[in-house]
């Protein structure tokens, strides 16, 4: 078995989903394994991790191509806004998946085995990982031990329709044959549009089921704070306001303010 967590340092995660403008306001969620593989093929030839050969990685990318399991933490979707001004005010969106730090996103395959020195080659490709998604994602990957692995949440549809409280979600993953597979994963996306792919080459979409509340935000209430241990005698306060009130209601207002302040400190 294997299965490699990833861990966003800020808590969020900024990737668009192939065939999808970044203004349209779409996430890719959960993190496609083509991402994935194609993110360890660039940490290969960027970082160049001590030790690892092309052979391994070859080999760590065919172990990884098949479908796995995924487990998503509790997340929501926000964006944040960007107008260029020397553009007429052109606007864009900037839409990520929000998330808490200390929560990982979890790919899992139940039935792939890899041998030791190609689970140390993958180790030291996800180590020297720092981002995933867009460049802002940085993140920590690692591989899991069996005992840390959790329960799966996200998986390929078995049926047609699927089962209560999940939707359905296109998945993109690799659908070329092993000794291909790095080539095919080391074409430029530039490349891709320029010869107007509508889907990457050797690329598939594989429906998975998605947990219904996946990407929908939960209020969180904040902590009472608990009142002073000495008691408060002073209560100081500043008027600021485009029309002010008139200098002979100070007295009445003060006056106000004060039995408003006693019913506080009463309470």
């Amino acid at each position: 078995m294997i299965a490699i967590s990833a861990r966003f340092l800020t808590g969020r995660f900024h990737a668009t989903p192939w065939g999808h403008h970044t203004n349209e306001g779409a996430v890719e969620w959960p993190p496609s394994p083509w991402r994935l593989l194609r993110a360890l093929v660039a940490t290969f030839y960027r970082a160049r991790p001590e030790g690892v050969t092309e052979d391994q990685l070859h080999r760590v990318l065919a172990a990884l191509a098949p479908a796995p399991l995924m487990y998503l933490p509790p997340a929501a979707t926000a964006h944040t806004r960007h107008y260029d001004v020397a553009h007429q005010s052109l606007k864009f969106f900037d839409t990520f998946v929000a998330l808490n730090p200390t929560d990982a996103v979890a790919w899992i395959w139940p039935e792939t085995v890899c041998a030791p020195e190609d689970r140390a080659a993958l180790t030291a490709l996800l180590t020297a990982l720092g981002t995933f998604g867009r460049a802002e994602s940085w993140c920590e990957m690692t591989l899991l031990a069996p005992e840390a692995i959790p329960a799966p949440n996200s998986r390929p549809l078995a049926d047609d329709q699927p089962p209560g409280g999940y939707d359905p979600i296109r998945v993109l993953l690799p659908d070329v044959a092993d000794d291909a597979l790095l080539d095919t994963l080391r074409i430029e996306t530039s490349t891709m549009r320029q010869h107007r792919h509508l889907d990457p080459p050797g690329s598939r979409w594989v429906t998975y089921t998605r947990p219904a509340e996946a990407l929908v935000a939960h209020r969180i209430t904040p902590p009472r704070s608990r009142p002073p241990t000495s008691p408060s005698t002073i209560a100081r306060y500043a008027l600021d306001a485009t029309v002010l009130p008139l200098l002979q209601d100070t007295l009445p207002f003060a006056e106000r303010i004060r039995r408003a302040l006693i019913r506080l400190r009463s309470q």
